[in-house]
């Protein structure tokens, strides 16, 4: 009966809960910059502490800033790599102004 009891209760909490599946699904939009994805990030961020939001919009909100936040990573890592390039002399340097003539 007890499992019998908790089995009703996992029905009635998840009836209307989207399974993993329905939540992946939706491919999420890649942001246009590294400033508009930090802009986005900080709204969710702001969202998620300051209102009460349904636990499906909090998951859909937590996805999107996991995502959100990946995007941001690999921007400040392949800029980061560029400075290590530039910072090697890997690249010419350009030519002086002086040097022209």
């Amino acid at each position: 009966a007890n499992s019998r009891l908790t089995t009703r209760r996992r029905s009635v909490i998840f009836k209307n809960f989207p399974d993993k599946h329905s939540l992946m699904s939706k491919p999420a939009a890649t942001p246009k910059s590294f400033e508009s994805a930090l802009n986005e990030l900080e709204g969710i961020v702001e969202q998620l502490e300051g209102s009460t939001v349904s636990l499906e919009q909090a998951l859909a909100q937590y996805q999107r800033g996991v995502g959100l936040l990946k995007f941001c990573q690999e921007t400040l890592d392949k800029a980061e790599e560029m400075v290590r390039v530039l910072e090697q002399g890997a690249l010419a340097p350009l030519p002086n102004a002086e040097s022209r003539g």
